[in-house]
């Protein structure tokens, strides 16, 4: 029973919930870590995923139409979705919020994260995430993030009984070790997202070419965008190179902009790898952009809120001038250190070493 489980967004419709997941597999496995990530059906998630037709009660008319146009393009992200999964993922047995607490008996340990993970609303608040099915002393978190600076009030009380018992809290950002002291009096780690523990060599071995045979700009985002389309467009005319634009959504069409149906995760990789030039709001399009040394631009803005992750990203990695922003415009062909940047990020990967030894740890414990 020396194998350790890990419970994440894996199932999500998301490229970035997908390649997280699977790049804390690969990370624990090659530092000696043998690992399933828990194939956990978590209801909220597969009902906001899954659903090919939604409504919002905001705008029920607009959002239904919206969702009828993008129908036959979600059916084909589902499907690739799960074939990623199957190719690329060691998982566990089927399981759900029934029968999850069974695999407690069948593994040393298991780790949150990463991911938004403790966010009070993103899983509908599945305490599955907090490993509340596991023993105290086989509940560790990497990376977790809580989706938010503060915590409801009414459920702070919640929270700290779920965390409490945790032998090892790691998050994702500031505000969350924040959260952590004030909720326990315990300090956590921060560490960086999966992701980016492995090197471009690690990523070569998945990523899939397109089937694109010239040069071009790739311009990709998941929160509305402000400018960054209209950047898009510019900088095409300016370099004569055509813009394909990775979205479910084709509609309205955008003249000087090609557009890409859905592609499976490792076909996102290879997007990026191949590209001239990579605009973007998305933070793991941004991860990958700088894992293979890209030209990329990314917008800090977003209709919705403002990109903090690739902000703090950038900001530790000293790459400050790939940013689009109010009143600030960018040259995407400004030469970046990159030697400083990944010589921090290998500070940032021996740091995420932690995990693995409190694993080791438990496991030699649960031994004797």
């Amino acid at each position: 029973m020396n194998k350790i489980g890990i419970v994440t967004f894996h199932n999500a419709l998301s490229y970035g919930a997908a390649l997280q997941s699977y790049a804390l597999q690969q990370f624990l496995k090659k530092n000696g870590v043998e690992n399933d990530i828990i194939d956990y059906e978590c209801d909220f998630i597969n009902k906001k995923y899954k659903r090919l037709i939604s409504v919002e009660k905001s705008n029920i008319p607009k959002s239904f139409v919206g969702s009828c146009l993008k129908m036959g393009n979600k059916r084909k992200s589902l499907r690739l979705s799960s074939e990623f999964r199957k190719k690329y993922m060691n998982l566990s047995r089927s399981c759900d919020r029934s029968t999850i607490g069974s695999l407690a008996s069948e593994y040393s340990a298991f780790v949150a994260g990463s991911d938004q993970v403790w966010s009070p609303t993103c899983a509908g608040f599945d305490t599955a995430y907090f490993l509340d099915f596991a023993k105290k002393e086989q509940r560790l978190s990497y990376a977790a993030s809580f989706g938010t600076k503060t915590l409801p009030p009414e459920k702070k009380d919640e929270y700290k009984r779920l965390l409490k018992d945790f032998e090892h809290i790691s998050v994702r950002e500031e505000s969350g070790t924040k959260i952590v002291r004030e909720l326990l009096g315990r300090q956590a780690d921060i560490n960086v997202d999966p992701t980016l523990l492995l090197d471009r060599g690690d990523w070569d071995l998945i990523a899939k070419a397109p089937e694109i045979s010239s040069p071009y700009i790739l311009l990709f985002n998941v929160q509305k965008p402000v400018e960054l389309i209209n950047y898009a467009v510019k900088l095409g005319r300016e370099k004569n190179l055509p813009v394909y634009y990775l979205t479910d959504m084709h509609f309205p069409k955008r003249e000087g902009i090609t557009y890409l149906s859905p592609v499976g995760a490792d076909g996102f990789i290879g997007l990026i790898k191949n590209a001239e030039y990579v605009v973007t709001n998305s933070f793991h399009c941004g991860v990958f952009s700088i894992i293979y040394r890209k030209n990329f631009v990314i917008e800090l803005r977003t209709a919705a809120r403002r990109n903090n992750r690739s902000e703090e990203l950038l900001n530790m990695l000293k790459i400050s001038d790939r940013v689009l922003d109010k009143g600030i415009v960018p040259v995407p062909d400004s030469v970046i250190d990159w030697e400083l940047a990944f010589a921090r990020l290998k500070e940032q990967r021996e740091n995420s070493l932690k995990l693995v030894e409190k694993i080791k740890e438990i496991s030699l414990n649960q031994k004797d």
